[in-house]
């Protein structure tokens, strides 16, 4: 379970399908969930060894690179499989006085290992790592040491592709991770 601020800006790699569910879906997937669930459903492991690769390049030395692999570990027994992805783009938004703004900087692994325990039992482990580390939109208000309320930045630059704002200690600082084990 990611939440809503956090599940927008993770990065989709090695994905099966999504699934938008609407109304309320309680009963599935708990109380919050009144207003409906996306449900991110990435690859199972394969037996037949498969590898795939993607590359993204563009604008603002935007670099990524999705790594997804997968095969039996012991044939008809144990099947795993690794998917990794890179996500770097400089910033667009001009900052004056610190380091551009809308930038990304991202990188996530997710492993898959499934047994066949039995004719009957299926174990699959899953576990993911993600971290953002990224300077995101910046508000405009700010807090000023001694004042018990925020304030309006000031000056405030004319052009919407500059920005003068002090970033020492902000910015998108995300580390999530998870791990499963659903029996069948």
């Amino acid at each position: 379970y990611l939440e809503r601020g956090m599940g927008a800006n993770t990065a989709f790699f090695d994905v099966e399908r999504i699934e938008v569910l609407r109304g309320p879906q309680g009963v599935l997937y708990g109380r919050n969930a009144t207003g409906g669930a996306v449900n991110i459903i990435t690859r199972d492991p394969t037996e037949e060894p498969s590898v795939a690769v993607g590359v993204t390049l563009g604008d603002y030395n935007k670099r990524r690179v999705d790594l997804g692999i997968s095969g039996a570990l012991a044939p008809g027994k144990v099947t795993g499989r690794l998917a990794a992805s890179i996500n770097r783009r400089d910033g667009f938004i001009r900052n004056l006085i610190g380091p551009d703004l809308q930038d990304e900087h991202s990188e996530g692994i997710r492993g898959k290992l499934r047994v066949q325990a039995s004719e009957r039992i299926l174990v699959t482990l899953a576990g993911d790592w993600y971290r953002q580390r990224a300077i995101g939109a910046v508000s405009p208000l700010v807090h000023v040491p001694g004042q018990s309320w925020p304030t309006l930045k000031a000056p405030v630059p004319a052009d919407f592709w500059t920005a003068n704002v002090d970033l020492e200690d902000q910015g998108d600082n995300v580390d999530a991770y998870g791990l499963s084990v659903t029996v069948d």
